[in-house]
């Protein structure tokens, strides 16, 4: 007997129904939890203008916990330093006296240190990165503000080498937070989440009177370059802004780290780098 047209008909609604609705849920899946809208840094800070670095996101789906790190890191003259080239990664970031110490250090806190790589472009040619991060090492025994720096030189707790095809190329060293010195480099500071926006201004920006009164400073800006949000939900967005005054900027070339995290889940990651 010939199939009814009806059976048929009903039959093939519904497999196009569920194909559709399947479709759907993996493209609902496969979307990233927050979208990055910005992400604007100066390739050369000058004296003629503001410097201004800035990220935006945006939130695509409700989030638990949204984090945003960020680190300072400048480069490292390794005119003096022993590198064997032919060696890449961890394998060549472990054979460094600096990191050495810092990995004895670690073992003996049971602190593993973050590592990560990451593909990037450097002189607009393609290079790999690898970053090894001991800032959760030395939390616990360090102030926030000397650790990172926020007046005076910080402790270098970041290390990251950027190799090409025959080793190790560049290296860069430095530690989490939003820019080296941040209360004599930063003049300005603006996060937003939403329609709310807090301001922080570096000290000699203010007058006696504002101090006085509890004008918010870069020191009271969030330690180690972290931001933190909870329960954000979709198209709750945040930026981030700081501006940088040129005369006051310690290093030549220098790399700024970012990484996103969702719900503990890192969504992106970049490298920002610079000169003076």
């Amino acid at each position: 007997m010939a199939p009814r047209r009806d059976i048929l008909g009903v039959a093939l609604i519904a497999l196009t129904a569920s194909t559709v609705l399947t479709t759907f849920i993996i493209g609902e899946r496969a979307e990233n939890m927050v979208e990055l809208l910005e992400n604007t840094f100066p390739a050369v800070v000058s004296h003629d203008q503001r410097n201004t670095f800035s990220l935006a996101l945006i939130a695509r789906k409700p989030t638990g916990v949204l984090e945003i790190e960020i680190s300072s890191l400048n480069r490292v003259d390794t005119e003096n330093i022993d590198i064997e080239m032919g060696i890449f990664g961890r394998d060549a970031m472990m054979s460094l006296d600096s990191i050495k110490s810092l990995i004895h250090m670690s073992e003996a806190a049971g602190v593993e240190p973050v590592e990560y790589e990451m593909d990037v472009e450097w002189n607009r040619t393609p290079h790999d990165l690898y970053v090894m991060d001991f800032t959760d090492v030395l939390v616990p025994v360090l102030d926030d503000e000397l650790l990172a720096g926020y007046a005076v030189t910080g402790v270098s707790t970041i290390y990251a080498g950027v190799f090409n095809e025959t080793g190790l190329a560049l290296l860069f060293s430095g530690f989490r937070d939003f820019f080296p010195l941040r209360n004599v480099t930063i003049t300005e500071m603006s996060i937003s989440f939403n329609d709310e926006k807090e301001t922080f201004k570096r000290i000699k920006e203010l007058s006696p009177a504002e101090i006085a009164s509890g004008v918010p400073t870069l020191l009271d800006a969030p330690p180690l370059g972290r931001l933190q949000y909870e329960d954000l939900e979709k198209d709750d967005t945040i930026r981030l802004a700081f501006s940088v005054d040129r005369s006051t900027v310690p290093y030549l070339e220098n790399l700024e780290l970012v990484r996103i995290f969702a719900d503990v889940e890192l969504e992106e990651q970049l490298a920002n780098f610079f000169n003076t």
